[in-house]
């Protein structure tokens, strides 16, 4: 019974996570059409309600007293990253005082469910995240007649378009063509679809400029005497590959992962063969579970920053029996993109040793390529060549796994069992 609780619990906690800005599940007969159109007609689709709601963005922002309320919400980081909801904004009359409320909400409502659930737009203000992340290079003044840009959601246009508000209150063109380093040090708005955030398990804390060949620490032996209270953990991580575009802010590292076993049993029970455990919380959402934002400023800097995670993967992994109860995690690392970006597909081979050609699928929603997937297992007995060749994985005496480093050019962290 205990063994099954286990199970559950973890189950339980690859499915639901925590998060921080909860979205509206809605019925599947109410699913905003969009949701199947082609990528070139949601970006269509984006740009035209976005654009309404900038242009009345832009209408309250002619008043300072607005602008300076838009930065200070932004900078409460309330989501994690600088920005602030419209419908935070929403709630100020210095804000819905002027603009049209009618057309505002049209804008906002365009975005009500696409894939099942309701986006949320937010504003997003690069400047004050470059200027937090370097103090006393970049100064900041109200003042400035602000210059807004509209993403259409491809992430790989990274120069956009300047818009400035005429006399008529409709958006020109600026002339302006805008890439990160302008958007840096220039008054840019802009206005898209909020990643879905949530809490980050990590509890992480900032180590910067530490030398990523110097990050790791074997964690206490294992008391061999208690063999059931295995726990693993991503404890360290460094990005080194920027993978999220620059008008959506700090990189979401996110996991999707699969529970397995080799011999087709389940705690024991034969009739539960090719059972997977899929880190989703719905049909439709491949964004899986968060791990940390990483701000930009984290990933630019040589050498990278590395954070503390503390990140929990397997809580109570029972091990006593693993010839025949065996567990293996299959998982993928990836930027975690919200719609409309596309749902990629890793394989995963977790039987290098038994079962070469057996793979596992593991879906993910992003921009990019993931930035690793592998497996591992709680022991080495027979499972050693589960591990890719790029991974330093270390051992205690007694044949459990001590330590996991993976290192490539995109990501590096280790993974300790406790």
């Amino acid at each position: 019974m205990k063994k099954t609780l286990n199970i559950f619990c973890l189950i339980l906690l690859l499915t639901v996570g925590c998060k921080k800005n909860q979205v509206d599940l809605i019925p599947q007969e109410e699913i905003n059409p969009i949701t199947y159109k082609t990528f070139e007609e949601q970006k269509l689709y984006i740009y035209k309600n976005i654009k309404i709601v900038t242009t009345e963005l832009a209408k309250a922002m002619k008043k300072i007293e607005v602008r300076k309320l838009v930065d200070s919400k932004a900078k409460e980081k309330k989501s994690g990253d600088y920005n602030v909801l419209i419908s935070d904004l929403m709630k100020f009359n210095i804000f819905t005082d002027n603009l049209d409320l009618k057309k505002i909400e049209e804008g906002i409502s365009a975005f009500n469910g696409i894939e099942g659930k309701n986006m949320n737009l937010a504003v997003y203000i690069p400047r004050i995240a470059y200027q937090e992340t370097h103090k006393n290079i970049v100064t900041f003044d109200n003042s400035e007649v602000p210059e807004y840009v509209i993403p259409n959601g491809d992430e790989n246009e990274i120069i956009l378009d300047g818009w400035v508000l005429n006399q008529n209150q409709d958006l020109i063109l600026s002339g302006n063509s805008i890439d990160e380093n302008y958007a840096n040090t220039n008054p840019i708005y802009l206005i898209y679809l909020q990643e879905e955030n949530f809490n980050s398990q990590s509890n992480s804390n900032f180590t910067p400029h530490i030398s990523i060949d110097d990050i790791y620490t074997y964690p206490p032996p294992i008391d061999p005497n208690s063999p059931f209270s295995l726990n693993v953990k991503i404890e360290k991580m460094g990005i080194k590959e920027l993978k999220e575009a620059w008008w959506k802010g700090c990189s979401e590292v996110a996991i999707r992962a699969i529970l397995l076993t080799w011999n087709g049993k389940v705690d024991g029970n034969s009739g539960a063969a090719n059972v997977d455990y899929q880190s989703a919380r719905s049909n439709n959402d491949f964004r899986g579970i968060n791990i940390f934002n990483f701000p930009r400023v984290s990933i630019e800097n040589i050498p990278i920053d590395v954070y503390q995670m503390k990140f929990n993967l397997q809580s109570n992994w029972n091990v006593s029996e693993y010839f025949t109860k065996p567990i293996i995690y299959a998982y993928t690392i990836f930027e975690a993109d919200d719609w409309p970006s596309a749902i990629h597909t890793d394989d995963i081979y977790p039987f290098r040793a038994n079962l070469i050609n057996d793979t596992r699928l593991v879906k993910y929603r992003s921009g990019d390529n993931s930035y690793y997937n592998g497996s591992f297992h709680s022991t080495n007995d027979g499972w050693s060549s589960g591990y890719t060749p790029t991974q330093n994985v270390v051992y205690y005496n007694n044949g459990t796994i001590k330590q996991i480093i993976e290192n490539n050019n995109s990501i590096k962290y280790n993974i300790i069992q406790y």
